[in-house]
């Protein structure tokens, strides 16, 4: 099963992405690479890294299935297909799945990249901190702000 993102306050406006990860999950932590060479505009990505180069956006595409027997939690970007991320303002909140962050987090645990597109404690930037844990989508998952 993938992961659910639910965006519960965002005040940013979304970009578009060629995507060349395997099977992108929803709520990675992405960096913007450049603008990739295809006819529209849309940025090349590759998955944060611990020290970003780059400017950090979080994947939130639109789940588009065609097989009414999949369900949100099944959704995957594929390789080659365009995908939408936001740029995270100082104040949003999302809702991501628990597995995308490392390590022990309680309440106010302010979270930074740790590489492979994840945030966690041991971050040396940080970039959020947890809200609440709960269970979105019936999975878990931890509510973020960003600082």
């Amino acid at each position: 099963m993938a992961n659910v993102i639910r965006l519960d306050k965002v005040k940013g406006y979304p970009v578009s992405f060629e995507n060349s990860i395997e099977n992108l999950e929803q709520g990675l932590f992405l960096e913007l690479k450049g603008l990739s060479n295809g006819d529209y505009e849309a940025y090349e990505v590759e998955l944060a890294k611990a020290t970003p180069d780059n400017t950090v956006v979080f994947h939130a595409s639109v789940p588009v299935m065609y097989d009414e027997r999949l369900m949100e939690q099944d959704f995957v970007l594929a390789n080659g297909k365009v995908g939408r991320a936001y740029i995270p303002e100082r104040g949003d909140i999302i809702t991501i799945a628990e597995g995308l962050v490392t390590g022990t987090t309680t309440e106010g645990t302010k979270l930074g990249c740790v590489g492979e597109g994840k945030l966690g404690s041991t971050g040396a930037t940080k970039i959020a901190r947890v809200l609440a844990k709960e269970n979105f989508g019936g999975q878990p998952s931890i509510v973020i702000e960003f600082i």
